[in-house]
């Protein structure tokens, strides 16, 4: 097994790696990540490639150029654009050494062309694995509000990995705002209401944030964790404010070299802002969902486009008699800030911001008396890199080195 060295990578940009760590001084040398050896098939010596077994490390034989507005399932295992050409393979894999089955893609040369944008959608995580990979348009797995990017997790799925909290209702008009989803980060709770003790009900305490998931190596593929979903008051149960589902998980494994000219994403999505129903009550927002994982692979990296994990903003409290909040930001493709959704009027109170490289995920912010607070933003997921890099494009959150 080889011994894999963990290096933070500071800011935006990467930096050569040493035995010591970066000059930032926040790696640990000692930290051991095993991913996985090297090893024979049909008699020729490869690279081993993380969280595959064996049999699916090896590229195909034909190219695969995407080009356009195009969609890659990993539910179904299908492309928007019909069929892969002969030499070109899709399949449903087992991931090792454990963790939720994932969508590989083998080709010789794999390329998303400038101009481009792949989103890809579903339950399962998308890994490539080719010979060359050039990356010039958008690689896109981010999360859409309350709609999962690939692999992400989603609020209510039954999987409540670094999942945020649902906000409480505490009688006559007291809502609390969902927590944030977890990934790289602890996310940021939701806001409390009542929180003045001259109030007439008790306080509806925040909904608390999804926690740290993994290791920053990623011995597990997956995305980030949604937010928890808002509290409806006493509006229907089912029109309540769900949280903002997390973004995706992708890997770029190449044999030779990977390209990053473009820009690959997987930002968390926002919370949804609070419900109203009538007159009289509405609910308060939901907690932004994580950003997921982006995993690149390849003896040479060159890298000057953008790597984007970052957490989505909560949804702002809703008010009666003036309405619902709005929805929290999606994690931004720029790397900008994902705001917190707006309150809907004046007993409302606003979400929290999603985290960024630069930035901590804010609280839903609190309502003293009655009224409805804003969810808590999601965190920024995680992005590794194992291989040599040339270029210094954008990152966040600061992705994490893994050298031989």
């Amino acid at each position: 097994m080889h011994r894999w060295l963990i290096l933070w990578v500071a800011g935006c940009s990467f930096h050569p790696p040493s035995a010591a760590g970066d000059a930032a001084g926040s790696a640990d040398p000692t930290i051991d990540a095993d991913v996985g050896s090297d090893a024979l098939v049909d008699g020729t010596p490869h690279r081993d490639i993380p969280h595959l077994p064996s049999p699916a490390e090896l590229p195909g034989s034909a190219a695969l150029s995407l080009s356009g507005q195009v969609t890659i399932d990993t539910t179904l295992l299908m492309l928007s654009t019909g069929a892969p050409p002969s030499g070109v393979s899709i399949e449903q894999v087992a991931q090792d050494p454990g963790g939720s089955s994932l969508m590989v893609i083998h080709a010789d040369v794999f390329t998303v062309t400038v101009g481009s944008v792949v989103r890809v959608v579903g339950t399962r995580p998308l890994v490539i694995v080719a010979r060359t990979i050039s990356i010039a348009g958008v690689l896109d797995a981010s999360a859409n509000t309350s709609t999962r990017g690939a692999g992400g997790h989603a609020t209510g799925d039954g999987n409540p990995a670094g999942g945020g909290s649902a906000g409480a209702h505490v009688d006559p008009f007291h809502d609390s705002g969902g927590g944030g989803g977890g990934f790289g980060a602890t996310a940021a709770r939701g806001g409390s209401a009542g929180t003045n003790q001259l109030c007439l009900a008790g306080e509806a305490t925040g909904g608390p944030p999804g926690d740290v998931l993994d290791l920053p190596a990623i011995v597990v593929l997956q995305g980030g964790g949604a937010g928890g979903a808002g509290s409806p008051g006493d509006c229907p149960a089912a029109s309540n404010a769900p949280g903002g589902a997390g973004g995706g998980a992708i890997q770029l494994s190449a044999t030779e070299t990977l390209v990053i000219s473009g820009i690959v994403h997987a930002g968390g999505g926002g919370g949804t802002g609070g419900v109203f129903c009538n007159t009289v009550d509405s609910g308060s927002g939901g907690g932004g969902g994580a950003g997921g994982a982006i995993y690149l692979d390849a003896p040479a990296i060159a890298f000057t486009g953008a790597l984007l994990a970052n957490g989505g903003g909560g949804g702002g409290g809703g008010c009666a008699p003036d309405g619902a909040g709005s929805d929290g930001a999606d994690g931004s493709a720029t790397g900008a800030v994902a705001t917190g959704g707006n309150a809907g009027g004046g007993c409302g109170t606003l979400g929290g911001n999603g985290g960024t490289n630069a930035t901590a995920p804010g609280a839903g912010l609190d309502q003293s008396c009655d009224g409805n607070a804003g969810g808590g933003g999601g965190a920024v997921g995680r992005i590794v890199v194992r291989g040599t890099v040339t270029g210094a494009g954008q990152v966040s959150p600061s992705a994490t080195a893994l050298v031989f």
